[in-house]
């Protein structure tokens, strides 16, 4: 795949840089990947590695995703077991090797729009590693419940941004808010690109 040049370096470098982004960059960011992803979602393919350090910006300062490499065609209807991504994005439904779809972009969309807004992981040093097997009812558990609090308990994290958070962050993917019609309105270009 050939993208066009992204001049405009990393988002994971300027989130380093300025250590958190407010809401209206955040919406804008997020719009950028959730039209990548229809776009991708619409011809078959999954992303499964969205994280800062694959986004991009060109000249105009709109996002694109790079990294294509954890991507794969898979039919509407159809789910993959393949446990990979990096670890702080990963959705419940792979960790618990329960077979993964589309769902699983949201999930890792939820997490980097909390990343954006509070320049910290939700992923924290509390949690045991993801790779031990008793933890991982314990990891998904308090990674929503405590991300949630402080969402709700954060002036950074105010309006749509933190409950959009909220709904793709849910735990069951059959209740995460993962199409297009159902995010778009929480997110808009009107953004302004700081």
């Amino acid at each position: 795949m050939l993208l066009e040049a992204c001049l405009g370096g990393e988002v994971w470098t300027i989130l380093r840089d300025r250590g958190c982004f407010d809401e209206p960059t955040t919406r804008f960011i997020t719009a950028c990947v959730v039209e990548a992803f229809d776009y991708l979602h619409t011809r078959g393919i999954i992303y499964r590695d969205l994280k800062p350090e694959n986004l991009l910006l060109d000249a105009q300062g709109y996002v694109k995703i790079c990294d294509f490499g954890f991507s794969k065609r898979l039919g509407y209807s159809s789910k993959t077991w393949t446990f990979c991504g990096t670890p702080e994005y990963v959705a419940p439904e792979t960790i618990l090797n329960k077979g993964h779809d589309r769902a699983v972009d949201y999930w890792a969309l939820g997490i980097l729009m909390f990343e954006l807004m509070t320049g910290r992981s939700v992923v924290h040093h509390e949690f045991l590693p993801l790779g031990n097997t008793v933890n991982k009812g314990y990891y998904l558990h308090n990674l929503r419940k405590k991300n949630k609090n402080w969402l709700l308990h954060n002036d950074n994290a105010l309006g749509y941004t933190s409950l959009l958070v909220l709904k793709v962050l849910a735990k069951n993917y059959t209740r995460r808010t993962h199409r297009i019609p159902q995010i778009w309105p929480s997110v808009t270009f009107s953004c302004s690109r700081n």
